[in-house]
């Protein structure tokens, strides 16, 4: 899992800018190779919330903690629906997140 990893840099750079810990996440395929990160994505802010649809008036589900690494699912507008592991529940968690509030990897191989 890409999880550790990122958690590790959430640690190293804990004082540094939001703008450095985001580019250092963002680098992690180039560390890890053998991960696919077509897929993923991380919250890179605080109170970032899972929510039952695609709408700000929808139930909340969760609060991501930073740095949760989430599967997209299905996009519909600014809104992409994810699912991710709970460690609180021990289960799979699936809803969706303003898309703005997310950030990719940079998953493309150097040439």
């Amino acid at each position: 899992m890409v999880k550790p990893y990122v958690h590790d840099i959430l640690v190293r750079f804990k004082d540094a800018p939001k703008r450095e810990l985001v580019k250092q996440v963002k680098s992690l395929p180039t560390q890890l190779p053998e991960f696919d990160f077509s897929d993923l994505r991380f919250i890179p802010d605080t109170y970032v919330r899972l929510r039952k649809g695609p709408s700000r008036k929808t139930e909340i589900l969760s609060e991501f903690d930073q740095g949760q690494v989430v599967t997209v699912i299905s996009k519909k507008r600014n809104w992409i629906e994810v699912r991710y592991w709970d460690v609180l529940s021990k289960d799979y968690l699936q809803g969706w997140v303003f898309t703005k509030h997310t950030a990719y990897f940079n998953h493309r191989r150097p040439r």
